[in-house]
């Protein structure tokens, strides 16, 4: 079984904030495969299912994002799921809004919900997939910044990377955290970059084929010739001989 965890705060008030980026990202993965959550279980609601013909339970730890890690080290034992299979989705200050990272185990930046996890778990090295919300210009703002909702634009730019955010889960469960990674840890303008300089060694190449079939036409016609005179030579000596032997 893979636990699937968004970090957030539980109610109304919060539903909307920066530091929510991982409730809002577990609930398009619900909707997408119409997994409800209508179990309260070990401090978190919970909806179970399954993604990619393979057991999941998602889970939105109702204990407030300091205390987080109470609910995942409560349902990680009761469903005996291994570090491994745990996938935490987080916001992230160090990204800049509309960007994801996957990642296996590391540091928590700071991160108050991984640093909770870290402790009651006693391990680091689970899952984690960040999304990028971007830091504020001065460090004594981070507080009421993350608690804080996104601004319009930035809204529309998490709205906009939600379906990115579940099939790069999907694609940790379908394959592993490493083919995952490989795929959507780069950002459009890397891929965009990646093609090109892939594209430009292609025509290099074909430009150094043309080239070199240039030089080897000299080379080919010269053997041609050479091979017409050898050949004009052995047709004299044979009619040299014809005609001897017929005198």
């Amino acid at each position: 079984m893979k636990l699937i965890v968004g970090l957030g705060n539980p109610g109304m008030q919060y539903e909307n904030n920066r530091h929510n980026a991982g409730f809002m990202a577990l609930r398009h993965l619900a909707n997408r495969y119409k997994l409800e959550f209508n179990k309260a279980q070990c401090q978190a609601r919970t909806a179970g299912g399954q993604i990619m013909q393979q057991e999941v339970l998602l889970a939105r730890p109702q204990t407030y994002m300091n205390l987080s890690g109470q609910a995942v080290k409560k349902l990680a034992d009761k469903y005996h799921v291994a570090i491994a299979d745990i996938i935490v989705i987080h916001d992230d200050l160090d990204l800049p809004t509309g960007k994801i990272r996957l990642k296996k185990g590391g540091g928590t930046g700071g991160h108050n919900g991984l640093e909770s996890i870290n402790a009651e778990l006693g391990n680091a090295s689970y899952i984690r997939v960040k999304i990028g919300i971007s830091r504020p210009q001065y460090s004594g703002q981070v507080r009421d910044y993350v608690l804080s909702n996104f601004p319009a634009e930035e809204r529309q730019m998490i709205d906009a990377l939600l379906p990115t955010i579940s099939d790069a889960v999907t694609e940790i469960i379908r394959t592993d955290i490493l083919t995952a990674a490989n795929r959507y840890n780069e950002d459009a303008e890397e891929k965009k970059a990646r093609a090109e300089a892939k594209e430009a060694r292609r025509l290099l190449k074909e430009e150094q084929k043309a080239l070199l079939e240039e030089k080897t036409k000299p080379q080919a016609a010269q053997q041609d010739i050479l091979a017409l005179d050898l050949s004009l030579d052995k047709t004299r000596v044979i009619s040299n001989n014809q005609e001897k032997e017929t005198d």
